[in-house]
C-alpha cells in the first residue's frame, strides 16, 4: 500500500484543465484525507519557433510515481491543432521524466488517436493501434509503466502489449444521469439503440444494467459501394437512446436519429458518447453545429459526451482508479 504523497502528476498541456479537475477529485477523497494529498509537478513545456517541444521539470523527481495526463486535440488542423504533435509530446514528455529517475510512468490518455486501426482488412494494411501502444509504452521503457484510458473502440487492444493497461467505462455516468433524468428513468419506455453491430456489446451491457429495452441498427451494403440502414428492434412510441463510444463527425448519430423517427421512436433522441470528438473537413460545417441543427429537426433531444455537451467530466474515473491502485 502506497501514499497519495509518493504520487507526482504530470500535466501535458493540452490536460491542464482536466488535471485540475482531477487534482480536485482525489484530493476531496476519503484516502486522501487519511494518507495524504498528490500534487502537480513544476513542469515548463516550451515550444521553439521552428514547433520542436522542450519539456523540463522543474522538481525532483526521482524515485517517484509519476502520472502524465494527456489529452489529443481533435479540433481541425485550420485552428491549430494537431494530435500527431501531441502525440509527439507525450513520448518527449516520458522520456524526460524516465532520464530524470521516476520509478514508475503511468500514462492517463483517456482518447487514443488511430485505435480504430486495430487490425487489417486486407493487405499491405498497417496496424497503427499497435504501432501507437508500442511507441508509448517505448518511450517509457525500461521504467516499470502503466496505460489508463475510457471506453477504448476495442477491447483487445489491451492485449496488444505485455504492459498493463486498464481500461476505465464512461458507464457510471450514464447510469447516474439517466436514473435521475424524468424521462430516462421510465424504464418501460426507453429502449437503448446500439448504431451498429460494434456498439452492441456496450449499449447492451448499458440496456442490463439501466433494465431497458435493446434494439440495433444494421448497416447494409449494397451494390456500387453504398450503405442502407435497416432497423431491428422496436422502438414504436419509446424514448430511443443511442450509445456510441465516439462522436466523429457526427453524420452516423443524424441518420440512425432520423431512421428511429421513421420507426415511430418519440422525437426526443438521446445520444450517448463517451468522446465527442466532432470532426470535421475543410469547407464542412462544425459536426456540433450540424447536430444542434438536427435538433431544430427534432432529431436529437439531448446529446451527452463526456468533456463536450452536457459535459460529464471523465475525471472522477480516474482518481478513483489511481486511489485504488495506491492502496493495492
Amino acid at each position: 500500500m502506497g501514499s497519495l504523497d509518493d504520487l507526482v502528476i504530470v500535466s501535458c498541456r493540452a490536460a491542464r484543465e482536466f488535471v485540475t479537475d482531477l487534482i480536485e477529485k482525489v484530493n476531496l477523497g476519503e484516502y486522501a484525507r487519511r494518507e495524504g494529498k498528490v500534487h502537480v509537478a513544476q513542469f515548463s513545456i516550451t515550444e521553439f519557433a521552428g514547433g520542436e517541444v522542450f519539456p523540463v521539470s522543474q522538481e525532483s523527481v526521482r524515485g517517484k510515481r509519476l502520472c502524465v495526463v494527456h489529452l489529443f486535440s481533435q479540433e481541425a488542423s485550420e485552428l491549430g491543432h494537431d494530435f500527431h504533435k501531441d502525440y509527439m509530446e507525450l513520448k518527449i514528455v516520458n522520456d524526460s521524466l524516465r532520464r530524470a529517475g521516476a520509478r514508475e510512468i503511468t500514462n492517463v490518455l483517456p482518447y487514443i488517436p488511430y485505435l480504430r486501426q486495430e487490425r487489417k482488412t486486407s493487405g499491405r494494411e498497417p496496424i497503427t493501434a499497435k504501432l501507437i501502444i508500442d511507441e508509448i509504452f517505448n518511450s517509457i521503457a525500461p521504467v516499470p509503466a502503466r496505460l489508463i484510458s475510457v471506453d477504448m473502440h476495442v477491447r483487445a487492444i489491451m492485449g496488444f502489449t505485455n504492459y498493463p493497461v486498464d481500461e476505465l467505462t464512461a458507464r457510471p455516468l450514464w447510469l447516474m444521469y439517466s436514473k435521475n433524468h424524468p424521462t430516462l428513468r421510465q424504464k418501460d419506455n426507453v429502449v437503448t439503440v446500439a448504431a451498429d453491430a460494434g456498439a452492441l456489446p456496450r449499449t447492451r451491457d448499458y440496456a442490463d444494467h439501466l433494465g431497458v429495452g435493446l434494439a440495433v441498427i444494421e448497416k447494409i451494403h449494397q451494390s456500387g459501394g453504398s450503405q442502407a440502414l435497416r432497423f431491428i428492434g422496436d422502438v414504436k412510441g419509446k424514448t430511443a437512446v443511442l450509445i456510441e463510444d465516439m462522436i466523429g463527425t457526427g453524420g452516423t448519430l443524424i441518420s440512425c436519429a432520423e431512421l428511429l423517427r421513421k420507426n415511430g421512436a418519440l422525437p426526443r433522441v438521446y445520444a450517448m458518447a463517451t468522446h465527442g470528438l466532432f470532426n470535421r473537413r475543410p469547407g464542412q460545417p462544425v459536426p456540433e453545429q450540424r447536430l444542434f441543427e438536427a435538433n431544430i429537426r427534432g432529431c436529437h433531444n439531448r446529446l451527452l459526451a463526456t468533456d463536450t455537451r452536457v459535459p460529464f467530466s471523465c475525471a472522477p474515473l480516474v482518481a478513483h482508479d489511481e486511489t485504488h491502485e495506491i492502496r493495492g
